[in-house]
């Protein structure tokens, strides 16, 4: 089955601000203020401590003062949380029910789906990390061809090793409107990023930690937003 390129991109994007996508922005907000805010606080304390220079005030916007391993702690909390909100944000994606979230599809099954994305995410990113170095191409070409491994572990329980077998098979044929979806979605995202960063922008120059907390409105829209069309195209192609 081919990909209609357009339609997966429309239809992300009315995923994304359904009334569920919107819900999940506001998970994938909080998410990523547990993220910032314990890794700002942790290089604030290193550098502070070593000497060696003073965090601009942009850089630790959202810095705050603590104990080392409380923002260590915080910080894998927010790694974690960000696994599970993947998880069960395609799981109800992919479930194609557009009214309601579907609460059991985030508690259900968490264990190996865990796992499996820590685990194969390193694998993943070794593999396109060396893909990328061999000029690039092979990169880009490994990224489109291993896009839906995440979908498979998440949604099908497969173990990554598998998922990204099934992933290879289902972008043959499919590569370059994988490639052209995964750009709209860059484009689109980059489109929200610049929304949010003018007002962002504004508001920093009253206060730098609002102006942070705004501007990161686009992350929480880019990350679901991401979910939702991988979740349009597994449809499509499965």
């Amino acid at each position: 089955m081919s990909l209609d390129i357009i339609e997966t991109l429309r239809g992300g994007l009315r995923d994304t601000l359904s009334s569920k996508g919107l819900k999940f922005m506001g998970l994938a907000y909080m998410i990523s203020i547990i993220s910032k805010v314990s890794s700002q606080s942790i290089l604030s304390k290193l550098e502070l401590q070593s000497g060696l220079m003073n965090p601009g005030p942009m850089m630790s916007s959202l810095a705050v003062d603590g104990p080392l391993p409380l923002w260590t702690g915080l910080g894998l909390i927010g790694s974690l949380a960000g696994l599970w909100l993947t998880i069960g944000v395609l799981r109800n994606f992919v479930g194609e029910n557009s009214e309601s979230i579907d609460t059991d599809l985030f508690t259900e099954n968490l264990g190996l789906p865990f796992l499996n994305l820590i685990i194969g995410g390193l694998v993943f990113g070794l593999i396109v990390g060396v893909g990328f170095m061999l000029l690039v191409i092979p990169g880009i070409f490994l990224l489109v061809s291993l896009l839906f491994w995440t979908v498979y572990v998440s949604v099908e329980d497969e173990n990554f090793i598998d998922a990204m077998k099934k992933s290879w098979n289902m972008a043959k044929g499919n590569r370059f409107d994988i490639l052209l979806i995964g750009a709209g979605t860059l484009v689109i995202g980059l489109a929200a990023g610049i929304v949010a960063g003018i007002p962002g922008a504004l508001v920093g120059t009253i206060s730098n930690p609002l102006g942070a907390l705004v501007g990161m409105t686009a992350n929480a829209f880019s990350t679901v937003f991401t979910l939702a069309i991988l979740a349009r195209a597994y449809r499509q192609l499965r």
